[in-house]
């Protein structure tokens, strides 16, 4: 079940209307509010802090005015306390961007010659977001001053990504789960995709245990790879294209530990392509929750490839194997 949970924050921002001082709604209190899914469930995960995904720290705020920059400001904590000048009846394009330091040195001074669907914020590490928060952004264009409090809704460029685990046969334990290839690079107003090995953050998340994983990831829309029509053809061994853009796509790798029943024993590694489905699509959109269900199937023994590396697992069988997840349907929910 889908349970939204709307979260407004109220910040004590001015607005001068050019009126005179007898008129008292001259000042303003501004609401900026931002409706988030409740991203449940709450179960560990790689970034452990509380109130990870609400969390303000900074704010970068700035105005338009016909395309060009008439105010900006920047200040650690929420954004209590910010206050700016606009003229009543004028439209203004607003725009604010949360947990990602002071950005007034990367807007643009005219937005028309600059998009700023351009802009791109660079994560300084994973360790970063788990101090300060997800990075939000959010915009409100077209607003006209006067006695109405705007509203900006805020999106997380992180998606959150729970993983259900489990196995068709017996004696596997899970000892690592890791997301690998995160995207480093955000476009707070356009749509993030990484583009080059350089711009894949070095950092290896894991997360230790078993059942359900959670992960929060950058944002990463690479589309529709390939030719894939199940889920074991998603692999750069089988796949051209894949196989050419295989550094700059995000996965999920599981290390497992086998104690001999059912003939296996040892360790073995599981790959698997995160994104839309479990077949062509590619994409982590931020500000959505993705649910997948990996199921791993005994009787799929037949290839030894990128999707598995076998390790030091040992077998009873005599034939090569390979073991190939199964998935159930997996959905992306934007907001």
């Amino acid at each position: 079940m889908r349970i939204r949970n709307t979260t407004t924050v109220l910040i004590a921002v001015a607005l001068l209307c050019g009126c005179s001082e007898a008129d008292t709604e001259c000042f303003r209190s501004i609401t900026f509010g931002y409706s988030l899914e409740d991203f449940s469930p709450s179960s560990r995960s790689t970034l452990a802090s509380d109130g990870i995904e609400d969390r303000i720290e900074s704010v970068s705020l700035f105005i338009y005015h016909n395309d060009r920059l008439i105010f900006s400001d920047y200040k650690t904590g929420d954004f209590n306390g910010m206050k700016a000048e606009l003229e009543r009846g004028w439209e203004y394009d607003i725009y604010a961007m949360t947990n990602m330091g002071d950005m007034r040195g990367a807007m643009p001074s005219d937005k028309s010659s600059e998009p700023l669907s351009d802009l791109t914020w660079h994560i300084p590490s994973y360790q970063h977001i788990d101090e300060v928060g997800l990075p939000m952004a959010g915009r409100l264009e077209g607003f006209i001053a006067g006695r109405d409090n705007p509203t900006i809704i805020l999106k997380r460029l992180f998606a959150k990504v729970c993983v259900d685990i489990g196995f068709e046969y017996e004696g596997a334990t899970v000892r690592e789960v890791r997301i690998q290839n995160l995207n480093g690079a955000l476009r707070p107003f356009g749509i993030s995709c990484a583009s080059a090995s350089s711009s894949i953050m070095a950092d290896i998340e894991s997360d230790g245990g078993s059942g359900t994983y959670v992960f929060y990831v950058p944002e990463n829309m690479q589309g529709q790879i390939g030719t894939a029509s199940d889920a074991h053809e998603k692999n750069p061994d089988l796949d051209p294209a894949i196989k050419a853009k295989k550094d700059v796509l995000t996965y999920m790798e599981v290390d497992v530990d086998m104690n001999g029943q059912g003939g296996y024993k040892g360790r073995v590694t599981y790959r698997s392509y995160l994104g839309n489905s479990s077949t062509g699509n590619f994409d982590i959109r931020g500000n959505c929750i993705y649910n997948w269900r990996v199921r791993y199937l005994e009787d799929n023994l037949q290839y030894n490839d990128w999707k598995i590396d076998t390790g030091d697992m040992s077998s009873d069988m005599t034939l090569p194997f390979m073991i190939i997840p199964g998935w159930s349907d997996q959905s992306g929910i934007e907001l």
